[in-house]
């Protein structure tokens, strides 16, 4: 089976998809990757949109991964592949998770939460109608839920393969070069390390998310030799990342004795600039930051989470 899978996103980080295409590959499948980089506020041209159809010609499934603000973009995309195609189109990300049934106006499929799991679930039954857990369909009204994957360690590395990978440049999709890789990533390697989040900040969609699968307020972590082993390998592979990127909400909920397991192991394997973001100020402690700055650390992002001024002081 071909699947193609676009996004409508302005970078070409897109780990989601990344990932189900790493599931996808390693399932015995055929996969491609669209990188339609633009703006949310800047409709695709009609040529672009005639390009997309043209290199999706012969898939047998179409997942488009948005989040709200993509949704236009993402509804023309939709809308030209069955129009001119006529092939079965998957959404998935935080938007289809929250609101699944509005995004089935559009998609045939809605993958909620999660899908590595359930993508394959999707692959193994395409189109015969039976309810599938974590997938919505159009026409199936049972919903059958699935737990978020519980170990990290089984997902496949992502997708960074180039071949069959294209991105959108001056009007055009073109395949995607080592050079461009490069520039479009600033030379840096995002991974998430973690999923998960304890927290019901009021802003967040992990307020949505722990109601809806109570496993997430569990944080589920890749181990810390196997993170290492992820990174050391997909730098060695395309040969295009000098600095990495965990994009990591509880990465200093670490104990003191992992985080020097995977400082040591970083060092030693990786040695490269490496920032993280999401910190939680709670988490943050001296020791922990000299540990990481010794192996490598050169930033970290912190969210002070609250606008009320005596919180703020404190």
């Amino acid at each position: 089976m071909k699947i193609t899978f676009i996004s409508p996103f302005p970078d070409v980080y897109s780990y989601g998809l990344r990932s189900l295409s790493g599931v996808a590959k390693d399932a015995g499948h055929e996969t491609q990757m669209l990188f339609m980089t633009q703006q949310f506020t800047e409709p695709y041209s009609q040529s672009v949109l005639d390009r997309m159809v043209e290199l999706t010609k012969g898939s047998d499934l179409v997942g488009v991964t948005l989040m709200s603000n993509f949704w236009d973009n993402s509804v023309a995309i939709t809308r030209a592949i069955k129009e001119k195609l006529g092939i079965p189109v998957v959404w998935g990300g935080i938007h289809p998770t929250i609101r699944p049934e509005e995004c089935l106006e559009h998609a045939d499929y809605v993958a909620v939460g999660e899908a590595e799991v359930s993508f394959v679930g999707l692959l193994e039954n395409l189109g015969n109608g039976k309810p599938l857990p974590g997938i919505r369909q159009k026409g199936v009204d049972e919903v059958l839920r699935a737990a978020p994957p519980e170990d990290l360690n089984l997902i496949p590395l992502p997708d960074f393969d180039l071949e069959n990978h294209f991105v959108l440049e001056n009007n055009d999709l073109i395949p995607m070069t080592p050079e461009i890789l490069r520039d479009r990533t600033d030379g840096i390697y995002l991974t998430i390390p973690s999923r998960g989040c304890p927290f019901d900040c009021t802003y967040c969609c992990n307020v949505f998310l722990n109601q809806e699968f109570p496993e997430n307020r569990s944080v589920r972590r890749k181990t810390m030799p196997n993170l290492v082993t992820e990174v050391e390998t997909i730098l060695n592979r395309v040969g295009v990342f000098d600095k990495v990127k965990f994009d990591d909400d509880a990465f200093f909920f670490l104990s003191i004795e992992e985080m020097k397991i995977f400082a040591e192991e970083y060092k030693r394997r990786i040695h490269l600039p490496l920032s993280i973001t999401g910190v939680t100020p709670s988490t943050v402690r001296r020791d922990k930051i000299e540990t990481l700055v010794d192996a490598g650390l050169v930033e970290i992002r912190m969210g002070i989470e609250t606008a009320a001024k005596e919180m703020r002081m404190e």
